[in-house]
């Protein structure tokens, strides 16, 4: 394990144990307790603070802007001030147009789950921001989700929306110092899970598919992540692949673009992981199809894990390992945060890290003896 990574384990362990909104202690203290350079220190630092689990202000020092532990969490402990069974919110839920059949049903259980407990929602789906100015101006709510994916959220809308809303909940983004509440997954844990469980399976080199767009950090975040664990646990061929996943404008699949990043990691390495963690928006067809441009099967010959998947619309009758949420738990969660807010109404603005699960399923199985040694598809010199 590098010194880097000790130290980020370290200092997460601090901020875990640390309340939300309590300071850590300096750089310089850090230094001196974990024998850590300057340059370890504010590394892992940045880290955290790219997770959104601690915040740094310029002359005061770094905070922990939102709960990390499972039991400190708004989401999970139970609210300090039980609000009245009779309350009944105004909810304006706000979801961007983006095609998304997961950001879908994530939007309609949320919708759901508010109407079922009596509250007067309106659903509004937006892709011109300009379109909705009206609605905002002329409306007041309780309470605003929005829901943005992965659209351009200018500050100017959070402006006007805090206008006409009293409260805020902003659903799978991360917005430093916008002064709302946030749910995400915790990303941290979807490496975690998925990678141990390749381990117990006897893989010991796992490898990262991931989305090539600098402007999804996202992305980028998970990337960071998965090298700081593989550094972590020793596992010493973890290579990340980056490709896209579709063409922005068509929508075509690129599995085929994907097959020939794998079979150019190949030709120089010689072999692949025996596992891959796969983030991001790869169809389940797209997955097979990319390892059949290679010549080998799923699971017999490599395993995978997909992060944020929440079932195979596109296989039939499910088959990929995920780590996911479902709609259903978003919503729960959103759920018990609405109550904590409003039970809570001058505590600072929050992060909830909201904790996948793990669901084992077809594309997974023990390491297998000479599966992907084989020699170079024909396509690859076809490609050239």
């Amino acid at each position: 394990m590098s010194i880097t990574t000790k130290t980020y384990t370290a200092i997460r362990r601090e901020v875990e144990s640390t309340p939300a909104g309590g300071k850590l202690p300096t750089v310089r203290e850090l230094m001196e307790r974990l024998g850590a350079t300057q340059f370890a220190v504010q590394s892992a630092l940045k880290a955290l603070k790219d997770e959104g689990v601690v915040n740094t202000q310029v002359g005061r020092g770094s905070f922990v802007s939102g709960p990390v532990q499972q039991e400190s969490s708004p989401v999970q402990k139970e609210s300090v001030i039980k609000l009245p069974k009779q309350q009944k919110l105004s909810v304006l839920l706000m979801t961007h147009a983006m095609q998304s059949g997961r950001g879908d049903r994530v939007a309609a259980a949320i919708y759901d789950d508010l109407v079922r407990a009596g509250h007067s929602v309106l659903s509004i789906t937006y892709n011109d921001l300009s379109s909705i100015e009206t609605v905002l101006v002329n409306n007041s709510f309780d309470l605003c989700l929005l829901q943005p994916r992965r659209s351009v959220l200018p500050t100017s809308v959070l402006a006007s929306l805090k206008k006409c809303s009293k409260n805020i909940i902003v659903e799978g983004r991360v917005l430093e110092k916008m002064d709302v509440d946030i749910i995400y997954r915790d990303r941290l844990e979807s490496i975690k899970l998925a990678c141990n469980h390749l381990r117990q399976l006897g893989h010991s080199s796992i490898g990262l598919i991931t989305e090539s767009n600098p402007e999804k950090v996202g992305y980028r975040d998970v990337e960071r992540i998965f090298s700081f664990y593989c550094d972590a646990a020793e596992i010493e061929k973890a290579p990340i692949i980056k490709s896209m996943a579709y063409t922005e404008e068509t929508q075509e699949d690129c599995y085929q673009m994907l097959a020939d990043k794998l079979l150019e990691h190949k030709a120089i390495y010689g072999e692949l992981p025996t596992a891959f963690v796969v983030s991001g928006h790869y169809s389940g067809l797209s997955i097979i199809n990319t390892f059949k441009c290679l010549n080998m099967n799923i699971p017999t010959e490599i395993s995978i894990v997909r992060i944020r998947a929440s079932g195979d619309l596109d296989v039939a009758g499910g088959f990929f390992t995920s780590v996911s949420r479902s709609p259903e738990q978003i919503a729960q969660s959103i759920h018990k945060m609405i109550d904590w807010r409003l039970a809570n109404p001058l505590s600072p603005p929050t992060v909830h890290l909201d904790k996948p699960k793990l669901k084992a399923n077809k594309s997974s199985i023990k390491q297998q003896l000479n599966r992907n040694k084989s020699s170079i598809p024909e396509q690859l010199n076809n490609n050239k």
